[in-house]
């Protein structure tokens, strides 16, 4: 796990309660090394090597990763607020859970309906980011992500398995 300089004061929420870390999941230009990665994800408190289940299309400029639509676990909203708690709350369900294990797997695909597809392994980045209240709209807006609009990417919240300690956690993803 990569641990990067940068704390910075996390703003209260509903309650006074402090906003939650946002979790995003890279795997093309906010990647280290990516084109975008200085610019939106400097003060990461954490960048670790992480898989998810899909596809990826690297046919364009910026790689478009689709995932089955039984591993979305939420999908982005307007109100960020909102979207911090869903990641909480899933996070907290899979803790000590095994989303991505092949029965449970199977299972899910089966439960779809349609053509099989050959889901694979897509490698990325696990990235957590303070400022998650700040960041979450300004990721959306260089997506081109407009909650409830018309979209290239919806943002959605899926399982991501860590490479390095093997666990399941959720994160935000960008996806077709």
């Amino acid at each position: 796990m990569m641990r990067c300089p940068g704390a910075h004061p996390t703003p209260s929420g509903p309650a006074g309660n402090p906003a939650p870390h946002l979790r995003i999941f890279a795997y093309g230009s906010l990647m280290q090394g990516g084109e975008f990665h200085d610019e939106f994800c400097t003060g990461a408190l954490s960048i670790e090597k992480a898989s998810v289940r899909g596809l990826v299309d690297r046919s364009g400029r910026y790689p478009v990763l689709t995932v089955p639509e039984s591993d979305i676990l939420a999908v982005g909203t307007a109100d960020v607020w909102k979207d911090l708690d869903a990641q909480e709350r899933h996070g907290a369900f899979i803790e000590g859970a095994d989303l991505l294990s092949e029965p449970w797997a199977a299972a899910h695909l089966a439960d779809e309906g349609g053509p099989q597809v050959a889901w694979e392994w897509v490698e990325g980045e696990l990235i957590t980011l303070e400022e998650s209240v700040s960041r979450l709209p300004t990721l959306d807006h260089l997506e081109g992500f407009i909650p409830d609009g018309k979209n290239l990417y919806r943002r959605v919240l899926a399982p991501a398995r860590n490479r390095e300690t093997a666990e399941v956690e959720v994160a935000w993803a960008r996806v077709r």
